[in-house]
């Protein structure tokens, strides 16, 4: 669905909504739904890539963090090579994060921690040599200003210069208000899911979005079409 003007942008409450409706009256299960958006991203990246080289996926505690646990497994089956950063611990891991970080562990991917401040060098050593960084720190559900290591870790990824694909929404950015909570991933493509966000197109959204595109992750078009009408 194409974003036609800042009207049919959602809040992430209605996007919330969507998902658990969608769960609820469809029965499409949230790794249902966890799954396409890692394949859509590893699609995303394999065209953002511009040579062969790494890809690093940025990864949180969250649903989001779990989308990039996905994208993770789907890049390395196309031969791409990748190392997760974890700024977070898997006690805290949703249950479908939990599931996809269980999977890339299997699989033997790369996986660091940012723990602490003594983490960060390792981080700007691997984003040094990269190709594509891949933001999955922050989704929807971001509703005060970075602290650290977050903080950090967001002005690294900035200080690149690299090409970086923001996951749903770039990390440090109000999904609603569209402005930015301490700082914010500065991206070159941001892929969101299902329907495009308020925050994206509002405020210093723009700024920090670069190109968005919505992808399709098997959400029922009846649901979403119910919600664009505000029959939900």
């Amino acid at each position: 669905m194409k974003r036609k003007s800042k009207l049919s942008a959602f809040t992430a409450s209605d996007m919330m909504k969507l998902d658990r409706l969608a769960s609820a009256q469809f029965r499409i299960p949230t790794l249902l739904l966890m799954e396409n958006a890692g394949r859509s991203v590893a699609e995303e990246a394999k065209n953002l890539l511009t040579k062969k080289g790494l890809v690093v996926i940025i990864s949180g505690n969250g649903n989001n963090g779990g989308d990039g646990f996905a994208a993770a497994r789907h890049l390395t089956n196309r031969g791409i090579r990748v190392k997760v950063w974890i700024a977070g611990k898997p006690e805290r891991f949703k249950p479908d994060t939990v599931t996809n970080y269980q999977i890339i562990t299997a699989m033997n991917i790369p996986i660091s921690f940012l723990e602490d401040s003594d983490s960060l060098p390792g981080l700007k050593k691997d984003l040094k040599s990269c190709s594509l960084i891949i933001d999955a720190l922050f989704g929807i559900g971001l509703d005060r200003n970075l602290e650290e290591p977050f903080l950090s870790i967001v002005q690294i990824i900035n200080q690149t210069k690299k090409r970086v694909l923001s996951v749903d929404l770039p990390s440090g950015l109000h999904a609603d208000r569209g402005l930015v909570m301490g700082d914010c991933v500065k991206a070159y493509t941001t892929l969101t899911f299902s329907l495009p966000k308020a925050g994206l197109y509002v405020n210093e959204g723009p700024a920090y979005a670069g190109k968005v595109k919505v992808a399709d992750i098997s959400v029922p078009q009846p649901l979403i079409e119910r919600l664009a009408h505000g029959k939900i």
